[in-house]
């Protein structure tokens, strides 16, 4: 700990600090980077994740998305009226330095059938090999209604043809369409709602359940606002 003279002007002793805080900081990073590697071009490292049973070397990356209108303290639920767009960024680290990078991206597009969630427009890449979509919250007996999803990938880890390690799998929107509110206790639509932004983004860290599908699929939250 830094003792402070308080005889001296507060402001001088905390920039003091905070130089010598910084410099410290920055002889440790630097400290541990490979010899003749810019920290500008150092890219994360990432350790191999525990193996998959059956030799299996594909996981799920996902996200659980919902569209809702914030109303006070309250989120009133958004049935959207077409596509959501999506790009699905996946990145890949080696497990020393220097690490290395590597990166794919899919996009599929996601909407409301009137009775389930399809997804369309699919492009995967060659280690992102498959798009789908799983329910989430509705109402209704037969689903008559919904306002969220979990939207789940299929990608290869380690990467095909490397030994760089899935460090993370990026879910952005890039095109969002208007909706409908929804009252989920009659299971009736409302007032039309515009999303306050076309763009909304969440991150998946893992842990990348080992095989693909629906049943363990899990993932951060996501909220598409509406007003």
């Amino acid at each position: 700990m830094f003792a402070v003279n308080t005889s001296v002007d507060r402001r001088t002793t905390v920039v003091a600090a905070t130089v010598v805080v910084v410099a410290a900081l920055g002889i440790g990073v630097l400290g541990g980077l490979p010899t003749g590697v810019p920290p500008a071009f150092a890219f994360a490292c990432q350790l191999p994740h525990p193996a998959c049973a059956g030799g299996v070397f594909y996981r799920t990356a996902a996200v659980e998305v919902t569209y809702v209108e914030p109303v006070g303290e309250a989120l009133l639920p958004v049935e959207p009226l077409g596509d959501t767009d999506w790009n699905i960024m996946a990145y890949w680290n080696s497990a020393n330095q220097p690490c290395t990078e590597a990166t794919e991206m899919a996009t599929a597009s996601v909407s409301w059938s009137g009775t389930s969630w399809t997804v369309s427009n699919v492009n995967t890449t060659t280690n992102i090999t498959s798009i789908d979509v799983c329910p989430g919250p509705g109402c209704g007996a037969s689903y008559d209604h919904a306002f969220g999803y979990t939207l789940i990938a299929k990608v290869w880890d380690p990467k095909l043809t490397t030994t760089q390690n899935l460090r993370k799998v990026v879910f952005t929107t890039t095109s969002v369409s208007d909706g409908e509110e929804l009252d989920t206790s009659a299971c009736t639509l409302g007032s039309e709602v515009s999303p306050t932004s076309q763009s909304f983004s969440q991150t998946d860290n893992g842990a990348f359940e080992c095989g693909y599908g629906c049943l363990t699929a899990s993932g951060p939250s996501l909220a598409i606002t509406y007003e």
